[in-house]
């Protein structure tokens, strides 16, 4: 082994590239400090931007989460009045609306509008 060889051996490559770096830091501080402050700043706004961009994205999630709820939700007829069934033997139940139901209920109607027709009657005389 040449001696040349062996002086390079006995460096201490770490130490010296440390060295290095401090010296061109102490030389370089105000670059440095400038550089740092910056990317911690631009660092600051994208974790921001992040933070508001997944509160946005909750909310969203949460109300459309809402309106699928009330989207999907059962639509049941009313029930029927208090006192009421839909069974037409019980008391107050619906009937069906038979023929014989359907002659009373008209003679019922004819029997109201009669009077309501005779009045317009005499008075659609008078205007002609």
């Amino acid at each position: 082994m040449k001696t040349t060889e062996r002086h390079h051996l006995k460096d201490n490559e770490l130490a010296i590239a440390l060295n290095q770096a401090q010296q061109w830091a102490g030389s370089n501080s105000k670059t440095l400090t400038t550089t740092v402050v910056a990317i911690v700043l631009v660092a600051g706004a994208v974790l921001g931007f992040l933070a508001y961009r997944n509160n946005n994205d909750n909310k969203a999630r949460v109300l459309l989460a809402e309106a699928m709820v009330i989207e999907e939700a059962r639509v049941m007829p009313p029930a029927p009045p208090s006192g009421t069934t839909n069974d037409p033997n019980a008391i107050g139940g619906f009937k069906p609306y038979t023929p014989e139901l359907q002659a009373s209920d008209a003679a019922k109607l004819t029997a109201s509008i009669q009077p309501l027709h005779e009045s317009l009657s005499a008075v659609a005389q008078k205007v002609v």
